[in-house]
C-alpha cells in the first residue's frame, strides 16, 4: 500500500478499467487520470514483487467546508474512486486502503466522508461493513430506440415538453427514485445511485 505517483498513470487507468469491468460502472471508461482542484488522498495497492497495481482509492478533501461536500459545519472528503481487480478481491485490500486513508484525512482535519456508488451488491456491502450509511439515492436510467412521441417523454428531466429529435439510439439520464415503477418497463438498464456518509476519527459500529 503506498501513495500514488505521477508515473503510475497508465497502470492506474488500466487497473481502474479491470476493476470496473464487471460492475455497473463498466461503461465509465477513462483514458487519463483526472487532477483534483483540492487536496486529495491518492493510494494504490501494489502487488509485490511484480509491481502490478491491483487496487486504488482516491479521496478529494476540503480545506474549508463547502469546497467539495455539502457538510455545513465540518470539513469533508469525497471518495471518487475505489476498486480492486477481480483476482485480489475479498482479501481486505480495499479496507486496508481505507484505513490508511483515514489516518491521512484525520491528520488533515477532515472529519466526514461521503461516497457515491451504484447498486452493485459487493460495493454496497463494503460500505455498510465499514460504517457508511445511505443518506439519499436517485436512479441512473438507460433507454434506447425511442421514436417521435414516446411514453417516456413526460418523465424525461428536460425543460421543454417536446423532444426535438425524431430518433434516439441511446439515452442515459438521472431520475428521482420515486419514478422507478414508471421507468422500469421503458428502460433496458437501471441502477440506484446511493450517497453514503460517515464520520471519521472515532470507531463507528458496523451496520447490522
Amino acid at each position: 500500500m503506498r501513495d500514488y505517483r505521477d508515473a503510475d498513470e497508465s497502470a492506474w487507468v488500466a487497473c481502474r478499467l479491470r476493476a470496473f469491468l464487471d460492475s455497473s460502472y463498466r461503461d465509465d471508461v477513462q483514458q487519463h487520470r483526472e487532477r483534483y482542484r483540492n487536496p486529495a488522498v491518492r493510494l494504490v495497492a501494489e502487488h509485490m514483487p511484480t509491481g502490478e497495481l491491483i487496487g486504488f482509492l482516491d479521496i478529494e478533501y476540503e480545506s474549508s467546508p463547502g469546497q467539495v461536500c455539502n457538510f455545513p459545519d465540518a470539513r469533508g472528503g469525497v471518495i471518487w474512486h475505489l476498486g480492486v481487480v477481480p483476482e485480489y478481491r475479498r482479501a481486505g485490500i480495499a479496507t486496508l486502503m481505507w484505513e490508511k486513508a483515514q489516518l491521512q484525512l484525520i491528520a488533515a482535519g477532515v472529519s466526514r466522508v461521503q461516497a457515491w456508488s451504484q447498486d452493485d451488491e459487493p460495493a454496497s456491502r463494503w460500505y455498510r461493513d465499514n460504517g457508511f450509511a445511505v443518506k439519499s439515492s436517485y436512479l441512473n436510467v438507460y433507454v434506447r430506440g425511442l421514436m417521435g412521441h414516446f411514453p417516456l417523454k413526460k418523465l424525461l428531466p428536460i425543460s421543454s415538453g417536446d423532444w426535438q429529435y425524431g430518433h434516439v439510439r441511446s439515452l442515459n439520464f438521472e431520475a428521482p427514485i420515486e419514478d422507478r415503477a414508471k421507468l422500469e418497463p421503458l428502460s433496458y438498464r437501471m441502477h440506484e445511485v446511493r450517497e453514503y456518509e460517515r464520520t471519521i476519527g472515532h470507531k463507528e459500529p458496523k451496520a447490522a
